[in-house]
């Protein structure tokens, strides 16, 4: 037996096989995962970040077992001793959050309030103590300017509690 020759050119391309068949249908995405209320109702609001959206476009805190709505407690800052002149809030909070006033009622970041430097003499805690810095020393922060206190009523959510996440098909 000889050798074995030169290798051939290729041969012509076959035609394509037939389509196999189909496989299983996979998990269902986390879309299908939904807040729902006690009676099996659908939350059209993004609850799982603690807010609640009111007709105004306000944002509100939610708690999800009790569905009561209410203004954020926040700490101010005055630009004078014994919680006087000029007040501040700290730039943590975003356009439209509902904050609750130590002093009482609510005052609501403006869409425009840019954030800015401020200098503070004295802080006026939510429960309404206030703190001047010793000596009257001045301390600075970041924040917005504090926009006039508002009296609102905290939305009530039309739903019943307590509200839970459910998987649906």
């Amino acid at each position: 037996m000889g050798a074995p020759g030169p290798q051939g050119a290729p041969g012509v391309q076959g035609l394509p096989g037939a389509t196999g068949v189909q496989g299983p249908q996979g998990e269902p995405g986390s879309s299908n995962y939904f807040y729902v209320d006690a009676d099996g109702r659908e939350v059209d609001a993004d609850v799982y970040l603690g807010i609640w959206p009111d007709d105004a476009g306000r944002l509100w805190l939610f708690d999800a077992d009790t569905l009561k709505t209410s203004g954020s407690s926040i700490s101010l800052y005055f630009t004078d001793v014994d919680c006087a002149g000029q007040g501040y809030a700290t730039s943590f909070y975003l356009p439209r959050r509902v904050l609750k006033h130590p002093r009482g009622g609510f005052v609501v970041r403006p869409d425009a309030a840019p954030t800015v430097a401020f200098v503070y003499r004295s802080v006026l805690f939510p429960d309404g103590t206030c703190q001047t810095n010793p000596g009257g020393s001045e301390s600075q922060s970041n924040g917005f300017l504090l926009p006039a206190t508002q009296q609102l009523t905290p939305p009530v959510v039309p739903f019943r509690a307590p509200l839970h996440l459910e998987r649906r098909q």
